[in-house]
Protein backbone atom coordinates (compact mmCIF):
# COMPACT_ATOMS: atom_id res chain seq x y z
CA UNK A 1 0.00 0.00 0.00
CA UNK A 2 1.27 3.49 -0.97
CA UNK A 3 0.36 4.78 1.94
CA UNK A 4 -0.73 4.66 5.74
CA UNK A 5 -2.75 6.22 8.09
CA UNK A 6 -0.53 9.14 9.88
CA UNK A 7 -2.29 9.37 12.73
CA UNK A 8 -0.34 6.79 14.78
CA UNK A 9 3.39 7.84 13.56
CA UNK A 10 2.03 11.72 14.55
CA UNK A 11 0.75 10.96 18.10
CA UNK A 12 3.30 8.56 19.06
CA UNK A 13 5.55 11.70 18.83
CA UNK A 14 3.22 13.55 21.50
CA UNK A 15 3.36 10.59 23.48
CA UNK A 16 7.26 10.46 23.84
CA UNK A 17 7.11 14.14 24.67
CA UNK A 18 4.16 14.19 27.00
CA UNK A 19 4.41 15.55 30.83
CA UNK A 20 0.61 15.64 32.26
CA UNK A 21 -0.27 12.43 30.56
CA UNK A 22 1.32 9.21 31.11
CA UNK A 23 0.61 5.30 30.45
CA UNK A 24 0.64 2.72 32.98
CA UNK A 25 2.23 -0.21 30.69
CA UNK A 26 1.60 -2.98 33.60
CA UNK A 27 -1.44 -1.89 33.72
CA UNK A 28 -2.17 -2.35 30.16
CA UNK A 29 -0.89 -5.46 30.06
CA UNK A 30 -2.93 -6.48 33.04
CA UNK A 31 -6.07 -5.29 30.54
CA UNK A 32 -5.18 -7.29 27.58
CA UNK A 33 -5.06 -10.01 29.48
CA UNK A 34 -8.66 -9.67 30.84
CA UNK A 35 -9.93 -8.82 27.54
CA UNK A 36 -8.04 -11.55 24.83
CA UNK A 37 -10.13 -14.48 25.36
CA UNK A 38 -13.30 -12.64 25.19
CA UNK A 39 -15.37 -12.23 21.77
CA UNK A 40 -14.30 -9.09 20.26
CA UNK A 41 -17.03 -7.80 17.80
CA UNK A 42 -17.35 -5.12 15.63
CA UNK A 43 -20.44 -3.25 15.56
CA UNK A 44 -23.65 -4.11 13.56
CA UNK A 45 -25.19 -0.79 14.17
CA UNK A 46 -28.57 -2.50 14.45
CA UNK A 47 -30.36 -0.31 17.13
CA UNK A 48 -33.48 1.14 15.85
CA UNK A 49 -32.04 4.93 15.65
CA UNK A 50 -30.34 3.14 12.56
CA UNK A 51 -31.12 2.57 8.92
CA UNK A 52 -32.28 -1.40 8.55
CA UNK A 53 -31.12 -1.93 5.56
CA UNK A 54 -27.24 -1.43 3.72
CA UNK A 55 -27.94 0.99 0.11
CA UNK A 56 -26.73 4.63 -0.45
CA UNK A 57 -28.77 6.05 1.40
CA UNK A 58 -27.51 4.24 4.28
CA UNK A 59 -24.20 5.77 3.44
CA UNK A 60 -25.87 9.06 3.36
CA UNK A 61 -27.55 8.66 6.66
CA UNK A 62 -24.11 7.28 8.26
CA UNK A 63 -22.03 9.76 6.88
CA UNK A 64 -23.96 13.18 7.64
CA UNK A 65 -24.54 11.93 11.07
CA UNK A 66 -21.07 11.34 11.94
CA UNK A 67 -20.37 14.97 10.38
CA UNK A 68 -22.42 16.53 13.81
CA UNK A 69 -21.49 13.34 16.31
CA UNK A 70 -20.41 15.45 18.56
CA UNK A 71 -20.85 16.89 22.14
CA UNK A 72 -23.98 15.92 23.86
CA UNK A 73 -23.64 17.31 27.29
CA UNK A 74 -24.53 20.66 28.41
CA UNK A 75 -21.12 21.07 30.34
CA UNK A 76 -22.60 23.67 33.01
CA UNK A 77 -25.16 21.44 34.23
CA UNK A 78 -24.25 18.30 32.74
CA UNK A 79 -27.19 17.14 31.72
CA UNK A 80 -27.50 14.92 28.63
CA UNK A 81 -29.28 15.81 25.33
CA UNK A 82 -32.07 13.37 25.28
CA UNK A 83 -35.02 12.98 22.34
CA UNK A 84 -38.19 10.70 22.00
CA UNK A 85 -38.30 8.58 18.37
CA UNK A 86 -41.07 5.62 18.59
CA UNK A 87 -42.07 6.08 21.74
CA UNK A 88 -38.58 5.33 22.82
CA UNK A 89 -36.15 7.25 25.10
CA UNK A 90 -32.87 8.03 23.41
CA UNK A 91 -29.59 9.58 24.95
CA UNK A 92 -26.48 11.18 24.03
CA UNK A 93 -25.73 9.97 20.17
CA UNK A 94 -28.25 7.66 20.17
CA UNK A 95 -30.61 10.67 20.72
CA UNK A 96 -29.10 12.67 17.88
CA UNK A 97 -29.32 9.37 15.27
CA UNK A 98 -32.54 9.07 16.42
CA UNK A 99 -33.45 12.67 15.37
CA UNK A 100 -31.57 11.89 12.28
CA UNK A 101 -33.72 8.90 11.27
CA UNK A 102 -36.94 10.56 12.70
CA UNK A 103 -36.21 13.96 10.16
CA UNK A 104 -35.82 11.26 6.88
CA UNK A 105 -38.91 9.42 7.78
CA UNK A 106 -41.20 12.23 8.08
CA UNK A 107 -39.46 13.64 4.60
CA UNK A 108 -37.04 16.42 5.77
CA UNK A 109 -34.17 16.06 3.61
CA UNK A 110 -31.32 15.95 6.17
CA UNK A 111 -29.62 13.53 3.53
CA UNK A 112 -29.32 15.85 0.85
CA UNK A 113 -26.51 18.41 0.54
CA UNK A 114 -28.60 21.09 -1.69
CA UNK A 115 -30.77 21.20 1.28
CA UNK A 116 -28.06 20.97 3.56
CA UNK A 117 -26.23 23.78 2.05
CA UNK A 118 -29.02 26.63 2.85
CA UNK A 119 -30.56 24.61 6.29
CA UNK A 120 -31.23 27.26 8.94
CA UNK A 121 -30.91 26.84 12.52
CA UNK A 122 -34.68 27.35 13.03
CA UNK A 123 -35.27 24.48 10.54
CA UNK A 124 -32.96 22.17 12.70
CA UNK A 125 -34.54 22.99 15.80
CA UNK A 126 -38.49 22.56 14.65
CA UNK A 127 -37.96 19.81 12.37
CA UNK A 128 -34.93 17.27 12.82
CA UNK A 129 -33.90 18.32 16.83
CA UNK A 130 -36.86 17.72 18.85
CA UNK A 131 -35.19 16.77 21.88
CA UNK A 132 -35.38 19.10 24.79
CA UNK A 133 -33.56 21.14 25.83
CA UNK A 134 -31.94 22.00 22.75
CA UNK A 135 -29.06 19.74 21.35
CA UNK A 136 -25.72 21.57 22.69
CA UNK A 137 -23.99 23.41 20.14
CA UNK A 138 -27.07 23.58 17.73
CA UNK A 139 -25.12 26.98 16.11
CA UNK A 140 -22.31 24.65 15.17
CA UNK A 141 -23.64 21.73 13.88
CA UNK A 142 -25.82 24.11 11.60
CA UNK A 143 -22.84 25.52 10.67
CA UNK A 144 -21.28 21.92 10.13
CA UNK A 145 -24.12 20.89 7.81
CA UNK A 146 -24.13 24.10 5.63
CA UNK A 147 -20.53 23.51 5.10
CA UNK A 148 -21.11 19.51 3.96
CA UNK A 149 -23.77 20.78 2.14
CA UNK A 150 -21.62 23.25 0.10
CA UNK A 151 -18.91 20.39 -0.36
CA UNK A 152 -21.80 17.91 -1.37
CA UNK A 153 -22.89 19.79 -4.39
CA UNK A 154 -20.02 21.32 -5.32
CA UNK A 155 -18.25 17.70 -5.71
CA UNK A 156 -20.83 15.14 -4.90
CA UNK A 157 -23.92 15.58 -6.80
CA UNK A 158 -25.14 16.43 -3.11
CA UNK A 159 -25.20 13.08 -1.55
CA UNK A 160 -21.98 11.34 0.32
CA UNK A 161 -23.14 8.00 -1.63
CA UNK A 162 -21.43 9.25 -5.01
CA UNK A 163 -17.77 10.00 -2.85
CA UNK A 164 -17.92 6.01 -2.85
CA UNK A 165 -19.55 5.63 -6.35
CA UNK A 166 -16.92 8.24 -8.03
CA UNK A 167 -13.89 5.96 -6.38
CA UNK A 168 -15.81 2.72 -6.99
CA UNK A 169 -15.31 3.82 -10.80
CA UNK A 170 -11.28 4.45 -10.58
CA UNK A 171 -10.72 1.59 -7.68
CA UNK A 172 -11.77 -2.26 -7.30
CA UNK A 173 -11.79 -2.34 -4.49
CA UNK A 174 -11.99 1.43 -2.87
CA UNK A 175 -9.36 1.47 -0.90
CA UNK A 176 -9.55 3.26 2.40
CA UNK A 177 -6.18 4.84 1.94
CA UNK A 178 -4.36 4.92 -1.24
CA UNK A 179 -1.65 8.05 -1.06
CA UNK A 180 -4.67 10.86 -0.77
CA UNK A 181 -7.15 9.27 -2.81
CA UNK A 182 -8.71 6.82 -0.12
CA UNK A 183 -11.81 7.27 1.08
CA UNK A 184 -10.95 8.20 4.49
CA UNK A 185 -8.53 11.01 3.00
CA UNK A 186 -11.21 12.06 0.75
CA UNK A 187 -12.84 12.95 3.65
CA UNK A 188 -10.53 14.80 5.66
CA UNK A 189 -9.10 16.86 2.54
CA UNK A 190 -13.09 17.56 0.72
CA UNK A 191 -14.40 18.49 4.39
CA UNK A 192 -13.32 20.75 6.81
CA UNK A 193 -15.33 18.95 9.79
CA UNK A 194 -13.90 16.04 9.13
CA UNK A 195 -10.23 17.42 9.56
CA UNK A 196 -9.32 17.14 13.20
CA UNK A 197 -5.83 17.95 14.27
CA UNK A 198 -3.42 19.78 17.14
CA UNK A 199 -0.01 20.33 17.71
CA UNK A 200 1.92 19.26 20.64
CA UNK A 201 4.66 21.92 20.36
CA UNK A 202 5.57 22.91 17.23
CA UNK A 203 4.45 19.01 15.49
CA UNK A 204 1.69 18.72 14.08
CA UNK A 205 -0.75 15.82 15.71
CA UNK A 206 -3.59 14.10 13.87
CA UNK A 207 -6.73 12.84 15.19
CA UNK A 208 -9.51 12.61 12.44
CA UNK A 209 -12.06 11.26 14.91
CA UNK A 210 -15.16 11.61 13.06
CA UNK A 211 -13.55 10.80 9.57
CA UNK A 212 -12.26 7.52 11.23
CA UNK A 213 -15.37 6.64 13.08
CA UNK A 214 -17.84 7.09 9.79
CA UNK A 215 -15.28 5.19 7.58
CA UNK A 216 -15.63 2.50 10.22
CA UNK A 217 -19.54 2.77 10.71
CA UNK A 218 -20.15 2.65 6.82
CA UNK A 219 -17.66 -0.71 6.43
CA UNK A 220 -19.36 -2.62 9.51
CA UNK A 221 -22.99 -1.63 8.60
CA UNK A 222 -22.60 -3.08 4.96
CA UNK A 223 -20.53 -5.79 6.66
CA UNK A 224 -23.40 -7.03 8.71
CA UNK A 225 -25.44 -7.37 5.77
CA UNK A 226 -22.67 -9.15 3.82
CA UNK A 227 -21.35 -6.55 2.10
CA UNK A 228 -17.58 -5.41 2.21
CA UNK A 229 -17.37 -1.93 1.09
CA UNK A 230 -13.03 -1.86 1.65
CA UNK A 231 -10.95 -4.54 1.77
CA UNK A 232 -10.60 -5.79 5.10
CA UNK A 233 -7.27 -5.45 5.52
CA UNK A 234 -7.33 -1.03 5.04
CA UNK A 235 -9.02 -1.43 8.47
CA UNK A 236 -5.86 -2.83 10.13
CA UNK A 237 -4.35 0.53 9.58
CA UNK A 238 -7.14 2.53 11.33
CA UNK A 239 -6.83 3.47 14.95
CA UNK A 240 -9.36 3.96 17.62
CA UNK A 241 -11.64 6.82 17.64
CA UNK A 242 -10.26 9.55 20.27
CA UNK A 243 -13.21 11.25 22.10
CA UNK A 244 -14.43 11.34 25.65
CA UNK A 245 -15.49 7.90 26.74
CA UNK A 246 -12.01 5.96 25.69
CA UNK A 247 -9.67 8.00 28.17
CA UNK A 248 -12.53 7.81 30.57
CA UNK A 249 -11.99 4.06 30.96
CA UNK A 250 -8.29 3.96 30.85
CA UNK A 251 -8.08 6.63 33.51
CA UNK A 252 -10.93 4.27 35.54
CA UNK A 253 -8.35 1.26 34.89
CA UNK A 254 -5.25 2.89 35.74
CA UNK A 255 -3.82 2.55 32.28
CA UNK A 256 -4.12 6.54 31.52
CA UNK A 257 -2.34 8.55 34.40
CA UNK A 258 -3.22 12.44 34.89
CA UNK A 259 -0.95 15.04 36.15
CA UNK A 260 -2.53 16.13 39.47
CA UNK A 261 -3.61 19.61 38.18
CA UNK A 262 -5.19 17.62 35.17
CA UNK A 263 -6.61 14.95 37.30
CA UNK A 264 -8.58 17.88 39.22
CA UNK A 265 -10.07 19.24 36.30
CA UNK A 266 -11.70 16.61 34.64
CA UNK A 267 -12.60 15.48 38.39
CA UNK A 268 -14.27 18.66 38.67
CA UNK A 269 -15.86 19.34 35.35
CA UNK A 270 -13.40 22.19 34.33
CA UNK A 271 -13.75 22.77 30.62
CA UNK A 272 -10.47 22.09 28.91
CA UNK A 273 -9.73 23.89 25.64
CA UNK A 274 -10.16 22.00 22.63
CA UNK A 275 -6.24 21.87 20.98
CA UNK A 276 -4.43 22.81 24.37
CA UNK A 277 -1.36 20.53 25.58
CA UNK A 278 -3.70 18.88 27.85
CA UNK A 279 -6.05 17.93 26.09
CA UNK A 280 -3.72 16.89 22.45
CA UNK A 281 -2.10 14.54 25.14
CA UNK A 282 -5.15 12.93 26.71
CA UNK A 283 -6.35 12.29 23.10
CA UNK A 284 -2.54 10.75 21.73
CA UNK A 285 -1.79 8.75 24.87
CA UNK A 286 -5.53 7.22 24.33
CA UNK A 287 -4.69 6.43 20.98
CA UNK A 288 -1.45 4.97 21.74
CA UNK A 289 -2.61 2.99 24.47
CA UNK A 290 -5.24 1.15 22.61
CA UNK A 291 -2.43 0.29 20.10
CA UNK A 292 -0.31 -1.24 22.79
CA UNK A 293 -4.00 -3.23 24.15
CA UNK A 294 -4.77 -4.38 20.30
CA UNK A 295 -0.87 -5.98 19.97
CA UNK A 296 -1.24 -7.37 23.32
CA UNK A 297 -4.31 -9.10 23.08
CA UNK A 298 -2.94 -10.40 19.50
CA UNK A 299 0.40 -12.02 20.96
CA UNK A 300 -1.95 -13.78 23.76
CA UNK A 301 -4.11 -14.75 21.02
CA UNK A 302 -0.47 -16.25 19.30
CA UNK A 303 -2.01 -15.31 15.98
CA UNK A 304 -5.41 -16.76 15.59
CA UNK A 305 -8.91 -14.24 15.88
CA UNK A 306 -6.84 -11.14 15.68
CA UNK A 307 -8.19 -7.86 16.98
CA UNK A 308 -7.45 -4.72 15.05
CA UNK A 309 -8.71 -1.04 16.35
CA UNK A 310 -11.60 -1.43 15.28
CA UNK A 311 -12.72 -4.28 18.05
CA UNK A 312 -11.44 -2.31 20.52
CA UNK A 313 -12.29 0.53 20.01
CA UNK A 314 -15.82 -0.59 20.61
CA UNK A 315 -14.74 -2.64 23.24
CA UNK A 316 -13.60 0.33 25.43
CA UNK A 317 -16.48 2.34 24.10
CA UNK A 318 -18.84 -0.03 25.63
CA UNK A 319 -17.16 -0.36 28.73
CA UNK A 320 -17.14 3.41 29.08
CA UNK A 321 -20.74 3.60 28.88
CA UNK A 322 -21.20 1.26 31.73
CA UNK A 323 -19.96 4.54 34.04
CA UNK A 324 -21.99 7.49 33.27
CA UNK A 325 -21.94 8.75 36.57
CA UNK A 326 -18.20 9.44 36.05
CA UNK A 327 -17.07 12.27 34.53
CA UNK A 328 -14.98 12.37 31.58
CA UNK A 329 -12.79 15.47 30.39
CA UNK A 330 -15.33 18.70 29.32
CA UNK A 331 -13.93 19.63 26.29
CA UNK A 332 -16.30 21.95 24.00
CA UNK A 333 -15.47 20.76 20.09
CA UNK A 334 -17.14 20.03 16.86
CA UNK A 335 -14.24 17.78 16.26
CA UNK A 336 -15.44 14.76 18.68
Amino acid sequence: MAFVNPVLKTVERAVEDSTLVSINYNKLKALARRYYKENLELPKWDAPVFPNYATDETIDFLMTGCAINFQYMDFQTKARYKTEYNSIHFTGAFGMWADLKRAVEEGVPVLDGSYLAHVKYHELYEKVFKGRPEIPMLETRTIVLREVGEVLVEKYGGHFHNLYRQLEEKQSPVRIFDNGNGFLERLTTDFRTFRDTGKHGNRKVIFNKKAQLATAMVYEKFLAFGKELFPAEDTEYMTVFANYELPKIFNMEGVLIYDPGLANKIENGIVITYGKREEVEIRANTIWAAKILQDEINKLRRGKNKVNALHVDYKLWMEGRKYKEKLHHFTPTDAY
